[in-house]
């Protein structure tokens, strides 16, 4: 079986293109308009939650592959804005099926967490 998250690819540079797009917009603006309006830090209240989205974005916006087809499992998860260049979020994981001993997915409200625990000849027996 495999299963990818495909249409987050599609959706996440249209994000960060927005999200770019107004704090350029939001900084300009500022600095015209600073001789209008005497609070100087108004621009602020909007530039910091568009920056905290597009971290949040950043951090858990991944491309996650799941492969399970013939006698191995097959995890891979990568970035997706840079990743077609330069490759250095990507995480594989590759492992025998007998080897899995328990997983689990934690669903937090906006994003959701895949653990996995492994059986190895160093762990010890319970």
């Amino acid at each position: 079986m495999r299963f990818n998250d495909s249409q987050n690819i599609k959706l996440i540079p249209m994000i960060y293109f927005y999200i770019l797009v107004s704090i350029g917009l939001f900084i300009f603006l500022s600095l015209e308009l600073k001789q209008i309006y005497k609070n100087q830090y108004l621009f602020l209240y909007f530039i910091i939650p568009l920056l905290s989205l597009f971290l949040y974005i950043y951090k858990t916006g991944k491309y996650f592959e799941y492969d399970s087809d013939g006698e191995t499992l097959c995890l891979t998860n990568k970035g997706i804005l840079v990743s077609e260049r330069y490759n250095y979020r990507e995480n594989k994981a590759e492992f025998p099926k007998y080897k899995l001993k328990n997983f689990e997915v934690s669903n937090y409200y906006f994003f959701k967490c895949l653990s996995i625990k492994l059986r190895s000849k160093n762990s010890q027996k319970l």
